[in-house]
């Protein structure tokens, strides 16, 4: 099916808002509750607020690109950051594919080509597929997150409690790649995680039979009903140790 011009709006204001098989060259505002973009393409990001004002937005089937160069992306995620699902979504171009902040849900998605620029040591960019500085109703489900092997990137799943502590978060079924570790699992800040659940992951082999250049992963807490069950290495198949806290 051949993708309709999109002309506007660019700032989504009418709740129940439907876009559907659209090429949408620029970025959207979701400014209401319950939009629903589909079947499309957005050469841009789309952005529904740090608030949780603009709930139930679906993204569902969404080729999400960016500009192919991280010092122009202005260092925000091609998607971000509340009140949302992305839902067979395919993202690239991007210096991060997802920032997440509170009620999220990522499944069945592939975020890859991670672009990156300067020293990250002297003002260059940090990258990874999906970022969360903490944050409650997590589900980051059946996802391909591959983040390259540059210095730059961090992690494929970067988890830092350093804005808040996280809760309630679910994280199975993933295939991850890249980074210095593949997974920050919740800590890296100073608050914690409770109720935060790490089951049958992947961790690839794409860049190292470690996943990430230093292992697979690292900052989780043990008890607060957090679990670590059934995670894998891609390498050999034998199952990731629990982390340590880092």
């Amino acid at each position: 099916m051949a993708l309709k011009p999109y002309s506007g709006p660019f700032n989504i204001t009418k709740a129940g808002t439907v876009i559907d098989g659209y090429d949408i060259k620029g970025a959207l505002t979701i400014s209401a509750s319950d939009v629903t973009i589909k079947n499309s393409r957005v050469t841009g990001r789309i952005d529904t607020g740090d608030a949780n004002k603009n709930p139930r937005t679906m993204i569902q089937r969404v080729e999400i690109i960016g500009p192919y160069n991280s010092a122009a992306d202005g260092g925000f995620a091609a998607v971000g950051y509340t009140g949302f699902t992305c839902d067979g979504c395919n993202v690239r171009g991007w210096g991060k594919g997802f920032a997440l902040s509170e009620d999220v849900v990522v499944k069945n998605s592939w975020v890859h080509d991670i672009v990156v620029h300067g020293d990250p040591a002297n003002g260059g960019s940090h990258n990874e597929a999906i970022i969360s500085l903490g944050g409650s109703n997590f589900q980051i489900l059946n996802n391909r997150l591959d983040a390259g092997d540059a210095p730059n990137v961090s992690a494929s799943l970067a988890m830092y409690s350093q804005m808040e502590a996280f809760n309630n978060v679910l994280v199975q079924g993933n295939l991850f790649d890249g980074g210095g570790y593949c997974v920050y699992a919740g800590l890296g800040g100073s608050y914690g995680a409770s109720n935060t659940k790490f089951i049958d992951n992947t961790f690839g082999n794409k860049y190292s039979s470690k996943c990430g250049g230093y292992g697979p992963a690292i900052a989780y807490e043990s008890g607060n009903g957090n679990a670590w069950t059934g995670n894998v290495l891609q390498s050999t198949g034998a199952l990731v140790a629990t982390p340590g806290r880092g």
